[in-house]
C-alpha cells in the first residue's frame, strides 16, 4: 500500500457529512481547494505538508496491514476512504452520544494527482 501512495497529493476536496442515528441530517458540505495544501509522502516513511510550495510541516507516517488505516506522526489513525491511482481519500469520524441520539460527523479530505 505504501507504493501507492508515495508522491505530491494536492488537496481538492474536503467533504463533510453529519448522521443523526445514521440518518443524513444536512446535505454533506463540499470546499473546493485550489492546488495549495499538498502532502508529499516519501519512501523513508516520512510526510511533508506542503502549503502554497512551502513546508510547513513534516512527520511520519504508517499504514496498518489491512491497508484500511494511515498514522501520522503520533495522532489517531484516520481511515484511508480509497486509495486509487490518482485519487486518495483520508477521512476522520467523530461520534458524540447525547442522551438516546448518536451524532456522527465524517469529514473526508480528497487529494488527487
Amino acid at each position: 500500500m505504501q507504493k501507492q501512495i508515495l508522491g505530491r497529493w494536492p488537496l481538492r476536496y474536503t467533504i463533510k457529512s453529519v448522521y443523526v442515528d445514521n440518518i443524513t441530517m444536512w446535505p454533506d458540505t463540499t470546499n473546493k481547494y485550489n492546488p495549495v495544501d499538498t502532502l508529499v509522502f516519501r519512501t523513508d516513511g516520512k510526510v511533508i505538508t506542503r502549503r502554497a510550495g512551502v513546508a510547513i510541516d513534516s512527520t511520519t507516517y504508517s499504514i496498518d496491514a489491512q491497508g484500511s488505516h494511515i498514522t501520522f506522526g503520533t495522532n489517531a489513525p484516520k481511515k484511508l476512504s480509497f486509495v486509487r491511482y490518482k485519487s486518495l481519500g483520508i477521512a476522520t469520524e467523530t461520534i458524540v452520544k447525547n442522551g438516546s441520539s448518536t451524532t456522527k460527523t465524517v469529514i473526508e479530505d480528497q487529494y488527487f494527482r
